[in-house]
């Protein structure tokens, strides 16, 4: 996160350019992360909303268990199947 302010700093330009460089960086950076997330709750069987959970203090150590650690669905689940089942049936 810090290459939008050096980037600004070798260009030469005033705090307020920075600013905006790194809110420009964020959002490329925010938007892929929060899609990935989503796609983690679909395997846990459960709506991409939960991850508004991340806005509540302390609620987003609660997901990184949820999402981290913890299995997804073994089987079908109202998202689609389970890519790793698909897997493992190909190798049996």
């Amino acid at each position: 996160m810090a290459a939008p302010f050096i980037a600004a700093d070798l260009a030469g330009l005033e705090l307020e350019s920075r600013f905006s460089y790194f809110w420009i960086a964020y959002l490329v950076a925010a938007y892929p992360a929060i899609m990935v997330q989503i796609k983690r709750w679909h395997d846990r069987d459960k709506s991409g909303w939960w991850c508004l959970i991340n806005l509540i203090p302390f609620g987003n150590l609660w997901v990184l268990v949820e999402c981290g650690f913890l299995p997804g669905t073994s089987g079908l689940n109202r998202y689609g199947a389970d890519p790793f089942n698909k897997k493992r049936q190909a190798d049996a």
